[in-house]
């Protein structure tokens, strides 16, 4: 025990002490440590052994688990802990990159928009230096496209030339049979955006209780009160009104290069009644038609005043488009070449993110996929009909496709509706893209400026 580095007394653990006889101390010390320490067994010591031979080393100590110290099981939790909580931060980590990753993306598409816009924008002026407003936008104006260059094609073919020689109306004279007495803007938008795509005549028929409100409107809009809806109310006088309704119509009809038909027209049920003669009237003209919104009502209900006749445009949105397909194919989930074979020879210009265009009479749907707003305000269908109105007069008059037409009308609006979103943003509305369907125009298909 001397050998150990460290002072031992063992007097008192032992229980013995110096007064007493040695011999007794050297059998107790003996008896004490054989019981403390219990140490095992030991070949006999020689003589010369010494005391630190004479003391065997203690078996290790080895512990369950759960009679471990709570340190020795903290350290072994310890990596599992860890790992739980790093693992909402991971996540968050891994979404912020793939945020970022989609955001670079698309900065970087918005960038290539804007350079494609400056070179095509260069190009077509000769190489000479120009500035860009600070209010275009890659979205107000695209680099060209498959759909612009085709839309520009048919105008190139179509659209009446402006070399002076015509006389006043010869570019287009446009009905428009719509507006009640709660809808008076509907049938505005439809007559404004005709001219300002190029009609040059616009004829808008409605009913007397709106008539006022659409003169204020504008001035250019030739508006004539074709019926009243107080008088078509009266049983006594319904049928006396009917038929001056459908003599107004009779004597506007020969003038016309096209009719837009429903625009706000209402669902007064004399008011459709008459509405179906008047279709029947322009079907015997041949003239081209545009069939929307309360229009395509009645057509659904009475499809046989519309099938088979090559003229005539319908332009559902989409539930209008269920309503027709429900009408003339017994389902409402009829694809759009069903409908239109239904229909027998009826063009329908389903409106969507992308727009489609087919008739039994043509071998392949067209359809419109250029970028126009996200902005939906109410009147935009409105304007297409307004615009498809003039573009099917002029295809019309000069035997041209009937698709292309209504494809090029699609690019039309679109490329005004961007325009118009592009410096209005969530303050846009309809009057805006009808402010931009002439730069629209102009981009599309340009005319010499004069002197």
């Amino acid at each position: 025990l001397s050998l150990l580095p460290f002072p031992l007394h063992l007097d008192g653990m032992l229980g013995f002490h110096p007064q007493d006889d040695d011999a007794a101390y050297q059998a107790g010390y003996d008896s004490a440590v054989t019981r403390s320490i219990s140490l095992p067994p030991t070949p006999a010591a020689s003589a010369s052994a010494s005391p630190r031979d004479l003391i065997a080393p203690p078996p290790p100590l080895l512990l369950p688990a759960e009679e471990r110290p709570l340190s020795s099981q903290l350290e072994a939790l310890l990596p599992k802990l860890i790992a739980e909580a790093l693992q909402p931060l991971r996540q968050e980590v891994e979404n912020l990159s793939v945020l970022l990753e989609n955001g670079v993306r698309d900065l970087s598409d918005r960038i290539c928009r804007v350079e494609s816009m400056m070179s095509h924008l260069e190009s077509r002026r000769g190489g000479a230096e120009s500035s860009v407003s600070t209010e275009v936008s890659a979205l107000a104006a695209p680099p060209p496209s498959e759909a612009r260059e085709n839309a520009a094609e048919f105008l190139e073919q179509a659209a009446p030339r402006l070399d002076g020689r015509s006389h006043k109306g010869q570019c287009g004279r446009i009905g428009v049979l719509g507006g009640s007495i709660d809808f008076a803007g509907a049938p505005y938008y439809a007559g404004v955006a005709a001219l300002r795509s190029g009609a040059e005549l616009l004829y808008l028929c409605t009913a007397e209780e709106a008539s006022l409100a659409i003169k204020g409107f504008s001035p250019e809009l030739m508006v004539t009160p074709a019926y009243s809806i107080g008088s078509l109310s009266n049983p006594a006088c319904v049928e006396q009104e009917q038929q001056a309704f459908l003599d107004k119509m009779s004597d506007v009809v020969p003038r016309l290069h096209s009719l837009c038909l429903g625009p706000g027209l209402g669902r007064h049920e004399a008011v459709l009644a008459t509405l179906g003669k008047v279709i029947e009237l322009s079907r015997r003209r041949e003239l081209p038609l545009v069939i929307d919104a309360d229009a395509l009502w009645l057509v659904c209900q009475q499809p046989d005043i519309i099938r088979g006749y090559a003229g005539a445009v319908l332009t559902p949105n989409a539930m209008e488009y269920r309503l027709l397909a429900k009408a003339v194919c017994g389902d409402e989930h009829a694809d759009l070449r069903s409908v239109c074979h239904a229909l027998q020879g009826v063009t329908v210009v389903q409106k969507g993110p992308v727009d489609s265009i087919f008739s039994s009479s043509e071998a392949s749907v067209i359809q419109c996929a250029e970028p126009g707003t996200p902005r939906r305000p109410g009147g935009i269908g409105d304007v297409l009909a307004g615009v498809l109105a003039t573009l099917l007069a002029w295809s019309h008059q000069r035997r041209h496709s009937r698709l292309k037409a209504c494809h090029a009308a699609c690019v039309l609006v679109r490329a005004a509706s961007r325009a118009a979103y592009s410096k209005h943003h969530r303050a846009m509305v309809t009057p805006d893209i009808i402010e931009e369907l002439g730069p629209a125009m102009q981009a599309l298909f340009p005319v010499p400026a004069v002197g």
